[in-house]
């Protein structure tokens, strides 16, 4: 069960979380808490990379034990705090012997050595309960069941696709923005109707997905934070424990991984927005790319492509006094929504200014 009480929000602890998960650096004394959610951040964005990864890939076992080592040595930047450096290394020690494990499973299924196919699973099964028991006394919830739930791979390239029943989504709901509306900027450019509800994958941007930083357990997370603003916008304070998101959403809650929302305003004209990203497990589906345009109330709005190749949805003039634009758009694991004053900005192009800020190599 997650530890929802634990506080995560501050800049000061996210940030050392992204150090933990990307510096170069050497390593750093932490506090107990602070250890334990960088370890929890290694441990989410391990289980996200395995996760995305597909049994039926030639180099499955390749980029598993890539995961795996990338994992390790992010393990060996952290420098516990004195109570917890023995249950520490002995977490350590036990990836290290799944990734052992792991190579033997690989070079088992290169020769089809049946024996050696399930000598390996069952020592991957044993460390990897190992390894839970470790994490619980770490007090590290995310370090528990890492990767496919919690199963060892077995090289079965046979796959599935997962249906549905479509439900009602709740849509999102910004905040009161205290600004009165500045001119009146050029309506977004349409494109070709929405695409069908039915299940299937989505075709997401062809843009470099967006940096993915830890966030999630059920509730929103602050998005200056971790996500840069538009270009020309600054972020203002802004409680995002109030927001609705969209983890109880019926279609949504069992693939999105994190949303972050965000009060930003325009530095030239003093516009204010609110700013709300998500992230998947995976790639979109029809469903829960239809889902998520109606949680960010742009159902009925205009589909566009941005000059940047992003798809999108676009509505203007919406709110019970009409006040509000609202544009969202998809691409490869995150979303984008942005909620303005009507009038106020070219929504398209927002958008686009909210991508290339967090695209890799942006």
């Amino acid at each position: 069960m997650k530890r929802l009480g634990r506080a995560t929000g501050s800049l000061a602890v996210i940030t050392v979380l992204l150090a933990a998960c990307g510096s170069s650096g050497g390593s750093k004394s932490l506090s107990e808490n602070d250890f334990i959610d960088s370890l929890d951040s290694i441990c989410k964005r391990t289980d996200r990379s395995i996760n995305r990864l597909d049994p039926s890939d030639r180099g499955f076992y390749d980029d598993i034990l890539g995961v795996m080592q990338d994992g390790a040595d992010k393990l060996a930047e952290l420098e516990p705090p004195s109570k917890l450096k023995s249950d520490f290394q002995d977490f350590a020690d036990n990836l290290n012997d799944q990734i052992k494990a792991a190579g033997d499973l690989s070079d088992a299924v290169d020769k089809d050595d049946q024996g050696a196919i399930a000598d390996a699973q069952d020592e991957l099964s044993k460390l990897s309960d190992d390894a839970n028991n470790i994490a619980d006394d770490l007090g590290a919830d995310n370090c528990v069941d890492i990767g496919f739930g919690g199963a060892t791979p077995t090289g079965d390239t046979t796959g599935g696709t997962t249906g549905g029943t479509t439900e009602t989504s709740t849509a999102n709901t910004p905040l009161p923005i205290d600004t009165a509306a500045p001119t009146t900027a050029p309506a977004p450019t349409t494109a070709p109707p929405a695409p069908p509800t039915t299940q299937g994958t989505v075709p997401p941007s062809t843009q470099t997905e967006m940096t993915v930083p830890s966030g999630g357990d059920g509730l929103a997370q602050d998005a200056s934070a971790a996500w840069a603003p538009p270009t020309g916008w600054t972020y203002l304070p802004n409680d995002p424990s109030t927001s609705l998101t969209p983890f109880s959403d019926p279609v949504l809650g069992s693939v999105i991984t994190g949303y972050w929302v965000g009060l930003i305003q325009n530095d030239a004209t003093g516009q204010k927005a609110y700013m709300y990203i998500s992230e998947t497990a995976g790639e979109w589906t029809n469903e829960q790319v239809e889902a998520i345009y109606s949680f960010e109330a742009v159902s009925n709005g205009a589909d566009v492509t941005t000059p940047l190749g992003n798809p999108g949805r676009v509505s203007i003039g919406v709110g019970d006094t009409n006040q509000f634009d609202v544009g969202a758009v998809i691409l490869l694991h995150n979303s984008i929504a942005i909620f303005t004053l009507t009038g106020g900005e070219d929504m398209v192009t927002l958008l686009d200014e909210a991508f290339a800020a967090n695209a890799m190599g942006g």
